[in-house]
């Protein structure tokens, strides 16, 4: 039986390898490689982690969410534009995907309190970001540099284009780091220099795209950047398959099986299934022209960013109508025994714990740290004297009195910490909960 043996990893490869004549693009990689693939898992991963540690609650927090989302897909996007012309599998090229990693990864850190402008804010993770940012950009500038060092042997006329665009990432990356000091714990919110951030992203881009318009031997024709887009856009639609069953969990682990909790799950996957066809049944499968490639990736930004709205925003309407259909019922509990019954002391603590129960808040770690707000507000309901009494009700206009509003206020706030949503602070739960599905409403 023959052994098989693989050919010793280069520690170094030139992108012109394979190329034919004078032209780079002919020796280009016509699919991505699994080291690209894993490099963009870390991308989701950090969508992943900032979704679920950032709450949208208002449009603030929308606007933060668009503001990381941008930051970490124009700088994945960057990568990319790199290594589809020039990257070729060795020991160098792992190394740099590596360091990438990690920076990714510094990405989710700064993701979990990510909120500029915002009353609260972390400079020390903005300082991270910056610096991140700098690592990035530092590391590009060596890359294009590498492969300026092969092509320029070889192939004349692209030193100019290839030496703007490493200086170009290596005075954006000086520009990130000049930002640190700006965001000193004394500086309050960072002086406001928040969008330097997006226009040294766009400088980029502009630079990037420009050199490979203008000079046609550095454009992105016969490269695999539309398999790139496609399969980044395939394992965003995948993340959400992945929300589908977490968003199961919380709708039907404690309660069980229930015909409303199929039917919005059902949904869910049908929303998933139609935007798959929708992007992958016309989805062109032959080369185009650089420029309409471009075009055609640049549109993956609002593309991607309305996927995950899409996806993260039906499973969120999904959680709050399953959130306001329990409220419904315990309103509907507490209103039998209070307006119709008019129990009290005992009876109505009784009555109104009872309601309560099925929810099971208390098996849930994320709403445990409520249940003793709930059951503190029952029982002063209960050692209330006539707060139930016909009388009492009848003062108050025939509506649900006070304390028992404000028992229902603890209980919603608790609904939606079982459903991994917690209120801002100083913001009550139905104010929390009308803005944010107004912003929801909005975004989608």
């Amino acid at each position: 039986m023959t052994g098989i043996t693989s050919p010793l990893l280069p520690i170094i490869e030139s992108p012109l390898k394979y190329a034919q004549g004078d032209d780079p693009r002919f020796g280009l990689r016509g699919e991505s490689n699994n080291i690209e693939l894993f490099f963009d898992l870390f991308l989701i991963a950090n969508l992943t982690t900032f979704t679920s540690t950032h709450s949208i609650t208002d449009t603030s927090t929308l606007v933060a969410y668009i503001g990381l989302f941008a930051i970490i897909w124009f700088t994945w996007l960057q990568i990319t534009l790199h290594d589809v012309r020039f990257a070729m599998d060795s020991g160098y090229e792992r190394v740099c995907k590596v360091i990438q990693f990690i920076i990714f990864v510094g990405f989710a850190l700064v993701g979990s309190s990510f909120n500029p402008g915002g009353k609260e804010h972390n400079n020390t993770n903005f300082r991270i970001l910056c610096i991140m940012l700098f690592i990035s950009r530092l590391l590009l500038g060596i890359q294009y540099s590498v492969a300026l060092f092969f092509i320029r042997r070889k192939v004349r006329g692209l030193a100019w284009p290839l030496g703007l665009t490493i200086a170009c990432f290596i005075l954006c990356g000086g520009a990130f780091y000049s930002m640190v000091p700006a965001f000193s714990e004394t500086s309050g919110n960072g002086l406001g220099i928040y969008y330097v951030w997006y226009i040294i992203l766009a400088v980029e881009v502009a630079v990037v795209v420009g050199t490979a318009c203008v000079w046609r031997r550095l454009s992105f024709k016969k490269t695999h950047l539309m398999e790139r887009m496609g399969l980044l856009t395939l394992i965003i639609v995948g993340e959400g398959a992945i929300g589908v069953t977490k968003t199961v969990a919380k709708l039907m682990s404690k309660s069980g099986l229930t015909f409303e909790g199929c039917f919005l799950v059902v949904c869910i996957v049908l929303i998933l299934t139609f935007l798959f066809l929708l992007y992958f049944d016309p989805a062109p499968t032959h080369h185009i022209g650089s420029i309409r490639q471009l075009a055609w990736a640049a549109l993956h930004f609002p593309l991607h960013l309305s996927l995950i709205g899409i996806v993260e925003g039906s499973q969120q309407i999904a959680l709050a109508r399953h959130v306001f259909a329990a409220l419904h019922r315990f309103q509907h509990a507490a209103t039998r025994a209070c307006l119709t019954q008019h129990l009290s002391g005992a009876s109505l603590a009784a009555a109104l714990t009872a309601a309560v129960a099925p929810f099971k808040l208390d098996e849930k770690l994320e709403s445990r740290d409520q249940v003793p707000v709930i059951m503190a507000g029952i029982a002063a309901a209960g050692n209330a004297t006539g707060v139930c009494s016909a009388a009492n009700v009848a003062a108050g206009g025939g509506g649900m009195p006070d304390m028992l509003r404000a028992v229902t206020t603890d209980v919603l706030g608790g609904l939606f910490e079982s459903i991994g949503v917690t209120p801002p602070k100083g913001v009550g739960a139905y104010e929390s909960a009308r803005s944010a599905y107004f912003t929801l409403e909005l975004a989608q």
